[in-house]
């Protein structure tokens, strides 16, 4: 499989991926919205509480709401701005409270998104 790591890092690509699955999965996505359930926060909610204060600091993300009880995710951010560069590294620290030992600069990559 190739592809432009420049295109699928651009707000554009976001937007269209996000009008697809939102198409086949209404209730999980939409234009700058995503909805998802963690496993890992289910039941835990001192994390989900590190989880947001650290998520909704992040310069992009407009709103997040998890509901500890059942793990539910609810996210809303802007396209353009967590497409641009840095935004993928700065995930670095909350993600690290849901994947220990993630190695994110890694990932990205592998990915092609590292800036």
């Amino acid at each position: 499989m190739l592809f432009d790591p420049g295109t699928l890092s651009s707000a554009r690509f976001l937007n269209e991926l996000s009008e697809a699955l939102g198409s086949l999965f209404p209730a999980q996505f939409a234009r700058g919205r995503l909805s998802f359930t963690s496993r890992r926060l289910k039941g835990h909610p001192e994390l989900a509480r590190r989880v947001e204060q650290q998520m909704s600091a992040l310069r992009g993300i407009e709103r997040i709401e998890i509901d500890a009880a059942t793990g539910a995710c609810h996210l809303r951010y802007d396209p353009y701005l967590v497409t641009a560069p840095g935004f993928a590294e700065s995930l670095q620290k909350p993600l690290a409270l849901l994947v220990p030992n993630l190695e994110l600069s890694k990932l990205l990559a592998r990915l092609g998104l590292k800036r």
